[in-house]
């Protein structure tokens, strides 16, 4: 019932923070394996930017259910904020597995890599993602990016244009 009630008040009121994760916490407090109201918690922790409390909530879920694409995915991200690139990219190769649109994972390993200041393996991840999904303009977007910091002019023109209607895409 208290895990119900936090999703009611997560979707009636969005920005209530401190009563969803009362909820939440409480539902944790009767049942600590509780792995949906960890992983609600976690989402919460990580919108205020609270990193460690991200991260505990998700390991959590992920001693319940150590396949969760999504929050292997989620921490993934979260370890990239906090730099730590090397366990960000084996989150996301493990969330891959079983991730619901795999091109947005590849993505982000790309935006990993970027991030780390590795633009050929950037580059290789931008490319698997629009490969996999030919609309994906974010995926352009990116791989535009990194083709133009790697000097390949040729090359980032032709991301840009595939990135379609994408206001930064025109304005690159």
């Amino acid at each position: 019932a208290f895990y119900n009630l936090g999703v009611l008040k997560m979707q009636s009121e969005p920005g209530n923070k401190k009563q969803q994760m009362e909820y939440f916490l409480k539902a944790i407090e009767i049942d600590p394996d509780y792995a949906d109201a960890h992983s609600n918690l976690a989402s919460i922790y990580s919108s205020l930017k609270e990193n460690d409390r991200a991260l505990m909530h998700i390991d959590r879920v992920l001693l319940v259910r150590p396949n969760d694409a999504i929050n292997l995915f989620n921490k993934g991200l979260i370890l990239r904020k906090r730099r730590d690139f090397s366990n960000a990219i084996a989150c996301f190769k493990t969330a891959r597995q079983h991730f619901p649109e795999p091109h947005i994972v590849d993505h982000e390993m790309g935006q990993t890599h970027y991030e780390s200041g590795d633009l050929k393996s950037a580059s290789a991840f931008f490319l698997l993602s629009v490969s996999e999904r030919l609309s994906f303009s974010k995926g352009f977007l990116s791989l535009g990016k990194t083709f133009a910091e790697m000097g390949q002019v040729a090359k980032a023109k032709e991301a840009f244009r595939q990135a379609g209607n994408v206001t930064e895409a025109k304005q690159r």
